[in-house]
């Protein structure tokens, strides 16, 4: 329940963010979760430090605590500080929401609870706590957080070897700065390493664009995992590397014309057999294709106007179908924002195209009225002049 507590929050904190980039500004993720958890029972986070300890000492739900712990990112300071540090204890969430903040802010003095925090993790069998402790080492920029991530890295069996806390170590090295793991970072994914998800991420934060013809060789693999090839489309986005456009809208093109594709078909069985409601046969379909249209819509070509927009009203008719109220693994303010802004009619045919499924819908009335907005602009530019 406290899962799909913090994925409700998170959709809703996406959604006000995209609604505010739209309208030109820039959106408060604190102060909106904070708004919206007082509108439902009344919540407020103090504004002093020892206010939200107190509050702390006696939350108990998962979203609360995390807008608490973003409560103290946001007051600053070592006092603020010294109590996220603080909470880096016994309490599974609060230490959860804690390492996650010190992914924002560095604290050379984080290093040594941090650390302690990771090692207990596997008593715990605790593989998200392990992920978000080694992603915040890397943060501390402290002495030694190089070498044990390293170490992390090249760990070959037990708790620690899974890859979702090993490719937490690859970001981590991202966030320390040092260029020097950018060959250990390159040699995960040409290995094929099961974190190479990680090493891409880690590559891209270090801005390493020396890595881009490794990673596009490995996006191209379509026998590797499909959340792999994501993140690798995602790391050439960040280097701007406009090869990648003539590439991604291909491929896109192709995912979409071969639904049967042995990979695809071979990760949907397996989420069946996991019968995970957050993983589902459409999330893994819309991982990888999620990406690409992120990746375009970034590169924001006119020449992918087509295939994202085909991807965008397919998912959209799937989350219909599906009875989902959020996208299916797509940004669709961001491919609205694209679409309104190549001014030309055939983004307008798609922008009226997902309008219509979006104003029928009774699962999206939450974002009808961006829809709509964008169609009464075209309305307003395809009249004629008095």
């Amino acid at each position: 329940m406290k899962t799909v507590i913090a994925l409700a929050l998170m959709h809703i904190i996406i959604f006000q963010s995209c609604v505010t980039a739209l309208a030109g500004g820039k959106s408060d993720p604190v102060n909106f979760m904070e708004e919206h958890l007082k509108k439902q029972k009344g919540f407020e986070v103090p504004e002093t430090v020892q206010g939200i300890l107190d509050m702390l000492d006696d939350s108990t739900t998962h979203s609360e605590i995390g807008v608490l712990m973003s409560g103290l990112v946001s007051i600053g300071g070592q006092e603020a500080e010294d109590a996220i540090i603080g909470q880096l204890g016994d309490k599974r969430t609060h230490a959860y929401f804690a390492s996650k903040a010190l992914e924002e802010i560095s604290l050379e003095r984080a290093y040594v609870p941090l650390t302690n925090l990771f090692w207990k993790c596997e008593e715990r069998r605790w593989r998200d706590g392990a992920n978000h402790a080694v992603k915040a080492i890397g943060n501390t920029r402290a002495a030694g957080a190089y070498d044990m991530l390293m170490r992390v890295i090249d760990i070959k069996e037990g708790f620690y070897h899974h890859a979702y806390i090993r490719s937490g170590a690859a970001i981590g090295l991202g966030y320390f700065g040092d260029t020097r793991c950018v060959p250990k970072l390159i040699a995960m994914i040409e290995e094929g390493d099961a974190a190479e998800y990680g090493a891409s991420e880690g590559l891209s934060i270090l801005e390493a664009k020396e890595s881009a013809d490794v990673l596009i060789e490995a996006f191209k693999d379509r026998s590797r995992p499909r959340n792999c090839r994501a993140a690798h489309a995602e790391a050439l986005s960040v280097f701007d590397d406009e090869r990648c456009i003539s590439i991604f809208i291909d491929e896109l093109q192709w995912d979409m014309e071969n639904p049967d594709s042995p990979r695809l078909q071979k990760e949907i069985a397996e989420v069946k057999v996991r019968d995970n409601k957050h993983f589902t046969e459409s999330f893994v379909i819309y991982r990888l294709r999620g990406a690409l249209v992120d990746a375009l819509v970034k590169f924001d070509d006119s020449r992918a106007i087509e295939v994202i927009g085909d991807c965008w009203i397919a998912a959209l008719n799937e989350r219909e179908e599906v009875g989902e109220r959020k996208m299916l693994g797509i940004n669709e303010f961001a491919v609205l924002e694209y679409m309104t802004s190549q001014n030309n009619d055939l983004a307008s045919d798609y922008i009226i195209r997902a309008s219509d499924i979006t104003s029928a819908s009774e699962n999206n009335s939450l974002f009808n009225f961006m829809y709509k907005r964008a169609v009464d602009g075209i309305k307003v530019k395809s009249a004629p002049k008095p």
